[in-house]
C-alpha cells in the first residue's frame, strides 16, 4: 500500500520558481548596488588629463573625503605599471582630497590606457579603461618664462595641496600642486598645440586662464596674460581675479612658515640676488649644481627648482650675507628655472627667478620641463568662484570588486528557491 503523495498545485509551484529566479537576481543586484553606494565618498570626480608631453602626462581628480590614490597604466607593448601621487615620493600611499599623478618615462606618440585606484577600489570609464596619447617629440621649445605665484586659504594660510590648472591661449592645459609655503610654479617652455604635434602660436599678451581647486566647493578662478604671469599676484581661494593689462611684474607675495602673509615690496637688487645662476641662460655641467646667492643675514630663503622631480628647500642667509643650496637629487639635463623667495631688510617678501642650463655630455641641451595643470581654452571667459570653467571631465565607473560573500549568499538562496519550485512542479 502506497502513501498518498502530497502535491503543491502547479500555479503555486510556478510562483515559487519565478520568485526564486527573480528574487535571486534582485538580491544579487541589490547587493552590488549597496556595495558601490557605500563607497561613494571615494569615487573620483573632476578627472582631468594635463601636462601632456612626449614622455609623460598627468592625471588629477578629487574625492569627497581623504583617500589614497594611484594610477595603473599600460600600452599594447608594455605591461601594467603603477604611478603614485606626486607627493608620495617615498612609495607609501597617503590620503588626500586632491590627487595629482604624473605618469613618466613614456614613449612619444603612443596611446596609453589607465585606470584610477581610489582607496583600494579600481575605477574606469564606463567599463573601459581611460586612454591618452603622448605628444610628438619636438626639437623646439616655447620661449616663455614660467608662471608662478602664491595661493592662500580663506584664513590666509598656505593652500597646500591645491591643484592649479593653467592654460595659455589654445595650448594644452597644464597643472601643478601648491607647495607647503603656498607657492606654485608651472614651466611654460614645453607647450603643445591641441593636436600634440606642434607648438602653439603665442601672442605677446596671450590670455592665460587659471583655476585652483582645493575641494569641490572651494576653488578660485583668474584671468591673466603672458605679461602678467611671472609672478601672478597672490590669490585667495573662493575669489575671482582679472590681472590682464596691469603689468603686474612686481614681486609675488609668499607666505612664511608662520602662515603669515607678507606684503609686496620692491626688489632690493643691491642686497638680494643670485650668484649662480647670475644671468638667465648660465650653464653648468654639474647635475647637482649648487645654487648660490646673497641676501639679508638671518633671513630664510626658499629655493624652488623646476626639475623633474621638482626640488625645493630652505636655507638661512649667513652672517656674511651669502647662502647656498645643493639639490638632494640629480637635476635633469636641459633648461631649468630656479625661483628664490626671501625677505628684505624691512621684512617684505621678495622673489627672484633665473633660468639656467644643465649640460649633458658636454653639449647644451635645451631641455623639456614637464608642463603642469592646464585649463581648456575658451574664447570668452568670466571667472566665477564656484564654477570658473566648463571643463570636460570624465565620470568614472567602479570595477565591482567588493565582498563576494553577501553576493554568493543571496545567489545560493535564490538557487534554493528555484530548485524547490522545480521539485514541486515536477514531482
Amino acid at each position: 500500500m502506497y502513501r498518498k503523495q502530497t502535491r503543491i498545485p502547479t500555479l503555486i509551484a510556478l510562483a515559487i520558481v519565478i520568485f526564486g529566479i527573480g528574487g535571486g537576481i534582485f538580491l544579487v543586484e541589490t547587493s552590488q548596488t549597496f556595495t558601490l553606494k557605500a563607497d561613494s565618498s571615494i569615487v573620483p570626480s573632476n578627472i582631468r588629463i594635463t601636462n601632456i608631453s612626449d614622455s609623460s602626462f598627468t592625471v588629477s581628480w578629487l574625492t569627497a573625503k581623504e583617500a589614497t590614490g594611484y594610477v595603473l597604466f599600460w600600452s599594447e607593448s608594455r605591461s601594467r605599471l603603477t604611478a603614485f601621487d606626486d607627493r608620495d615620493t617615498d612609495g607609501r600611499l597617503k590620503k588626500y582630497i586632491t590627487h595629482h599623478v604624473t605618469i613618466k618615462n613614456l614613449k612619444e606618440n603612443t596611446i596609453y590606457s589607465f585606470e584610477i585606484n581610489s582607496n583600494g577600489r579600481a575605477f574606469n570609464n564606463a567599463g573601459k579603461p581611460y586612454s591618452q596619447a603622448t605628444a610628438l617629440k619636438l626639437s623646439t621649445t616655447t620661449n616663455l618664462d614660467p608662471s608662478y605665484g602664491v595661493i592662500l586659504t580663506t584664513d590666509n594660510s598656505p593652500a597646500t595641496g591645491t591643484v592649479v590648472y593653467l592654460t595659455v591661449g589654445k595650448s594644452q592645459p597644464l597643472s601643478t600642486l601648491v607647495k607647503t609655503a603656498g607657492t606654485w610654479l608651472i614651466p611654460l617652455n614645453n607647450l603643445y598645440s591641441q593636436d600634440l604635434f606642434t607648438r602653439p602660436e603665442i601672442a605677446d599678451d596671450e590670455i592665460i586662464q587659471i583655476q585652483a581647486v582645493y575641494t569641490k566647493n572651494l576653488q578660485l578662478a583668474a584671468l591673466t596674460d603672458t605679461k602678467n604671469d611671472s609672478p601672478v599676484p597672490t590669490m585667495t581661494l573662493g575669489k575671482t581675479y582679472d590681472f590682464r593689462n596691469i603689468q603686474a611684474k612686481a614681486p609675488v607675495l609668499f607666505a612664511d612658515n608662520q602662515n603669515k602673509v607678507l606684503g609686496e615690496s620692491n626688489l632690493v637688487l643691491n642686497r638680494i640676488d643670485f650668484v649662480f645662476p647670475k644671468n638667465d641662460g648660465d650653464t653648468t655641467s654639474d647635475v647637482r649644481a649648487e645654487i648660490r646667492g646673497v641676501g639679508i643675514p638671518g633671513r630664510d630663503t626658499v629655493i624652488l627648482i623646476n626639475s623633474i622631480p621638482q626640488q625645493s628647500g630652505k636655507v638661512i642667509v649667513a652672517k656674511d650675507g651669502t647662502w647656498s643650496f645643493k639639490p638632494k637629487t640629480y637635476l635633469n639635463p636641459g633648461k631649468l628655472t630656479v625661483n628664490i623667495t626671501t625677505e628684505d631688510d624691512k621684512g617684505k617678501a621678495v622673489s627672484l627667478s633665473r633660468s639656467f642650463i644643465v649640460l649633458k655630455s658636454g653639449q647644451q641641451v635645451l631641455g623639456e620641463s614637464t608642463p603642469s595643470a592646464t585649463l581648456a581654452p575658451t574664447d570668452s571667459f568670466l571667472p566665477s568662484p564656484t564654477v570658473p570653467f566648463d571643463f570636460p571631465t570624465a565620470t568614472p565607473t567602479p570595477i565591482v570588486a567588493g565582498n563576494s560573500l553577501p553576493t554568493y549568499g543571496f545567489l545560493a538562496f535564490g538557487m534554493f528557491l528555484l530548485v524547490l519550485g522545480i521539485k514541486f512542479l515536477v514531482f
